[in-house]
């Protein structure tokens, strides 16, 4: 299945599952939490909103996002600094809005979200979203497994800067590297830098770290 094909049938499961629950608005959101800008927006709102906050990606601000990275079980609007500022930010004028967020993790660095919003006073929503925490935090589960983020791109290290990387990355200075490498250390050093501006990063520690997490260097050096 492609990913546009996902979130046409994923929007389709939620306005179904979640009709029961009333007038509610909804917001999905899968992302990378090694690369918090690579994420998959759904929602229930305006095509404008959800331009706007996939576009601009007050993803990365929003409260609410950001409680959910540290969070496992759902938790309620009220227990979250500052809930409407996502929503407020994307879009219309500010409105008293009610919210509960579910959100689940895996084993491969990636975050799924669902909250669940009522724009409008009601006395039973909290009553109702309760008794449907486990369907609700199901149904994310669900979710999750068949959405998909797209690939990243690979930065493309060649093979030498692996080399660099991966002996840095054993506690190797730069000048034992080069003498294991049979090269300069300035070539060492030359090599790390082309390596920390192909990954996007500040200095060769951060440079490493990213290398490791996104399997971008080979387990074994010969």
């Amino acid at each position: 299945m492609d990913n546009e094909s996902e979130i046409v049938q994923a929007g389709a499961v939620l306005s179904q599952k979640l009709a029961e629950l009333g007038a509610v608005d909804f917001l999905y959101l899968r992302q990378n939490k090694r690369v918090p800008e690579e994420a998959l927006v759904l929602s229930s709102h305006s095509e404008e909103w959800i331009s706007d906050y996939r576009d601009r990606r007050r993803y990365l601000k929003d409260p609410v996002v950001l409680a959910a990275r540290q969070r496992i079980s759902p938790f309620n609007w009220q227990d979250c600094t500052r809930p409407n500022a996502g929503l407020c930010d994307a879009g219309s004028q500010c409105q008293r809005v009610k919210g509960f967020t579910f959100a689940v993790h895996d084993e491969q660095q990636q975050m799924s979200l669902l909250s669940v919003i009522r724009r409008h006073d009601n006395l039973t929503f909290s009553h109702d979203v309760i008794s449907r925490l486990a369907d609700l935090q199901m149904l994310l589960i669900l979710l999750h497994e068949k959405t998909h983020l797209r690939p990243e791109k690979s930065p493309a290290l060649s093979p030498r800067e692996q080399e660099v990387l991966l002996w840095s990355s054993r506690g190797k200075t730069y000048g034992e590297i080069a003498i294991i490498l049979g090269i300069q250390l300035s070539t060492v050093k030359f090599h790390i830098a082309n390596a920390t501006r192909k990954l996007g990063v500040s200095n060769g520690k951060h440079a490493i770290r990213r290398a490791l997490e996104m399997n971008y260097l080979p387990s074994s050096l010969y």
